[in-house]
Protein backbone atom coordinates (compact mmCIF):
# COMPACT_ATOMS: atom_id res chain seq x y z
CA UNK A 1 0.00 0.00 0.00
CA UNK A 2 2.52 1.98 0.70
CA UNK A 3 4.75 1.32 -2.44
CA UNK A 4 0.95 2.03 -4.51
CA UNK A 5 1.17 5.75 -2.86
CA UNK A 6 4.71 7.04 -3.57
CA UNK A 7 4.08 5.41 -7.25
CA UNK A 8 0.71 7.64 -7.35
CA UNK A 9 2.65 11.05 -5.61
CA UNK A 10 5.86 10.11 -8.13
CA UNK A 11 3.36 10.44 -11.28
CA UNK A 12 1.44 13.45 -10.13
CA UNK A 13 5.01 14.94 -9.79
CA UNK A 14 5.29 13.43 -13.32
CA UNK A 15 2.46 14.86 -14.71
CA UNK A 16 3.07 18.48 -13.11
CA UNK A 17 6.79 18.74 -14.87
CA UNK A 18 5.99 17.71 -18.04
CA UNK A 19 3.31 19.36 -19.50
CA UNK A 20 2.50 19.08 -23.55
CA UNK A 21 0.28 22.26 -25.18
CA UNK A 22 -0.83 20.42 -28.16
CA UNK A 23 -2.54 23.76 -29.63
CA UNK A 24 0.98 25.24 -29.48
CA UNK A 25 2.61 22.49 -31.31
CA UNK A 26 -0.04 22.54 -33.86
CA UNK A 27 0.44 26.26 -34.21
CA UNK A 28 4.21 25.99 -34.55
CA UNK A 29 3.50 23.09 -37.09
CA UNK A 30 1.26 25.15 -38.83
CA UNK A 31 4.00 28.19 -39.31
CA UNK A 32 6.68 25.35 -40.47
CA UNK A 33 4.70 23.93 -43.46
CA UNK A 34 3.61 27.52 -44.51
CA UNK A 35 7.21 29.20 -44.36
CA UNK A 36 8.14 25.79 -46.35
CA UNK A 37 5.45 26.73 -48.59
CA UNK A 38 6.86 30.05 -49.33
CA UNK A 39 10.40 29.24 -49.70
CA UNK A 40 9.46 26.67 -52.18
CA UNK A 41 7.23 28.99 -54.50
CA UNK A 42 9.83 32.04 -53.98
CA UNK A 43 12.62 29.52 -55.16
CA UNK A 44 10.54 28.29 -58.19
CA UNK A 45 10.01 31.71 -58.83
CA UNK A 46 13.72 32.93 -58.77
CA UNK A 47 14.62 29.78 -60.47
CA UNK A 48 11.88 30.66 -63.50
CA UNK A 49 13.71 33.99 -63.83
CA UNK A 50 17.48 32.20 -63.99
CA UNK A 51 15.87 30.28 -67.19
CA UNK A 52 14.00 33.26 -68.87
CA UNK A 53 17.68 35.63 -68.58
CA UNK A 54 20.01 32.29 -69.26
CA UNK A 55 21.88 33.75 -66.77
CA UNK A 56 21.77 33.14 -62.75
CA UNK A 57 21.54 36.28 -60.48
CA UNK A 58 24.37 38.91 -60.26
CA UNK A 59 26.03 36.06 -63.02
CA UNK A 60 27.99 37.72 -66.07
CA UNK A 61 27.02 35.73 -69.09
CA UNK A 62 27.47 36.05 -72.77
CA UNK A 63 24.19 34.25 -72.90
CA UNK A 64 21.99 36.30 -70.80
CA UNK A 65 19.03 37.37 -72.20
CA UNK A 66 18.13 40.27 -69.60
CA UNK A 67 18.93 41.59 -65.95
CA UNK A 68 15.96 41.85 -62.61
CA UNK A 69 14.93 44.76 -61.79
CA UNK A 70 13.96 44.00 -58.26
CA UNK A 71 10.80 42.32 -57.06
CA UNK A 72 7.13 42.72 -56.29
CA UNK A 73 4.76 41.18 -53.21
CA UNK A 74 2.37 38.93 -54.03
CA UNK A 75 0.32 37.59 -51.67
CA UNK A 76 -1.00 33.60 -52.20
CA UNK A 77 -3.74 31.97 -49.98
CA UNK A 78 -2.85 28.33 -49.65
CA UNK A 79 -4.20 25.71 -47.53
CA UNK A 80 -0.92 26.06 -44.99
CA UNK A 81 -1.99 29.77 -44.64
CA UNK A 82 -1.14 32.78 -46.86
CA UNK A 83 1.80 32.98 -48.18
CA UNK A 84 3.78 36.20 -49.53
CA UNK A 85 5.62 35.26 -52.79
CA UNK A 86 8.34 37.83 -54.18
CA UNK A 87 7.91 37.85 -57.74
CA UNK A 88 11.22 38.74 -60.20
CA UNK A 89 10.66 41.67 -62.51
CA UNK A 90 13.03 41.73 -65.41
CA UNK A 91 14.30 44.15 -67.00
CA UNK A 92 13.43 43.80 -71.03
CA UNK A 93 11.16 40.25 -70.76
CA UNK A 94 7.63 40.91 -70.29
CA UNK A 95 4.50 37.82 -70.85
CA UNK A 96 4.36 38.84 -74.17
CA UNK A 97 7.58 38.81 -75.57
CA UNK A 98 8.81 35.53 -73.45
CA UNK A 99 8.61 32.11 -74.80
CA UNK A 100 6.10 31.29 -71.46
CA UNK A 101 3.91 33.47 -69.55
CA UNK A 102 6.07 34.79 -67.17
CA UNK A 103 5.53 34.62 -64.21
CA UNK A 104 2.47 32.43 -64.47
CA UNK A 105 4.17 29.32 -64.95
CA UNK A 106 5.02 28.85 -61.44
CA UNK A 107 2.25 30.33 -59.77
CA UNK A 108 -0.66 28.41 -62.45
CA UNK A 109 1.50 25.46 -61.47
CA UNK A 110 1.13 26.03 -57.79
CA UNK A 111 -2.41 26.50 -57.71
CA UNK A 112 -2.88 23.34 -59.45
CA UNK A 113 -1.29 21.50 -56.97
CA UNK A 114 -3.25 20.27 -53.85
CA UNK A 115 -1.23 22.19 -51.27
CA UNK A 116 -3.08 25.42 -52.45
CA UNK A 117 -6.64 27.01 -52.81
CA UNK A 118 -7.44 29.28 -55.82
Amino acid sequence: MGNGTTADAADKGLNRVIRIDEAKIQDHLGEMVRQSVQETLNGMLDAEADQLCKARRYERSPERQDTRAGHYSRKLHTRAGQVELKVPKLRTLTPSSSTSPWPCVTVAAARKSSCLRA
